[in-house]
């Protein structure tokens, strides 16, 4: 069976249960392409998106998929949501109840799983919030979202709890696509979700770290010194700008341990504080 980079990374020996919980060895980039890992015979992943794991020098991760292309040392963000859709009229394929009909343009087959949608009324003042079992591909300006699936385990087997009330599923409800572990490139107003470790493709998952000393990306010729607060900037960089004097800046990503002077990108080393997927 194939393994994937981070079935690798993960598992060259058995992962320790301890007091701390369980630990892991060092990770190298994982870059993980989910495309080749869609059969039992292709193998499964150890981890999934939005697992945190720790490695044997107490740096803290978590898996992710890149909505963009990531270099070592870039912070990301949460990647934003698709454009809000709307609940279409039923028809002989979905029941908008278990099966969904919307018009999310660009959606592959299956690519959803995990996923979360947000339905509001045709108002948009009442909310619930679903997660994603089985989708479709996006044909005719429509694709298809299971939230309900039939339970085969008893008796006759019925659908699960899942499905939302009949009213906030009327045509033309407002549902927003919701991906909480998909990531993108941080700019100079966005929040800091973790720190990539190394290249990663556009698509696949990795992880990026959210505790620990770490890597960062500096802006280039910038004074870094030694137990200096650090912010977002753009490309994935990381600044000593104050936020409360270059509103810009916004994201506190954590303390640098460096002291130095500046003159060309380097890798700062950084103690992350403040990174908003630490649990």
């Amino acid at each position: 069976m194939k393994r994937t980079d981070s079935e690798q990374a993960s598992f060259p020996i058995r992962a320790v249960q301890g007091e701390g919980g369980v630990s892991f060895p060092v990770f190298p980039v994982i870059n993980d392409d989910p495309s080749a890992f869609t059969t039992p015979a292709d193998g499964i992943a150890p981890l999934v998106l939005g697992q945190h794991v720790v490695d044997k020098h107490g740096h803290s991760y978590i898996y992710v998929r890149a909505g963009a292309a990531l270099a070592v040392g870039q912070v990301v963000t949460l990647f934003g949501n698709i454009t809000e859709a709307a609940v279409q009229a039923t028809d002989a394929t979905a029941n908008n109840i278990q099966v969904v009909k919307l018009n999310t343009a660009g959606i592959l087959a299956g690519a959803e799983v995990g996923n979360f949608l947000h339905f509001g009324n045709t108002t948009g003042s009442i909310g619930d919030l679903k997660v994603i079992k089985a989708n479709t591909a996006t044909a005719g300006g429509n694709a298809y979202f299971t939230i309900s699936q039939r339970d085969i385990r008893f008796g006759r087997g019925g659908f699960d709890a899942d499905a939302p009330a009949s009213a906030y599923l009327a045509a033309g409800s407002e549902v927003a696509l919701i991906r909480p572990y998909f990531v993108d490139v941080a700019g100079d107003n966005a929040s800091a979700y973790g720190v990539a470790m190394g290249t990663v493709t556009s698509g696949n998952n990795t992880l990026v770290q959210i505790e620990g000393l770490a890597r960062c990306k500096g802006v280039a010729a910038t004074a870094f010194t030694d137990g200096a607060p650090v912010f977002t900037a753009a490309a994935g960089e990381v600044d000593v700008t104050d936020p409360l004097t270059a509103p810009g800046v916004t994201a506190r990503v954590g303390f640098s341990k460096s002291a130095y002077g500046g003159a060309n990108s380097i890798q700062v080393p950084v103690m992350l504080a403040n990174i908003s997927s630490k649990w």
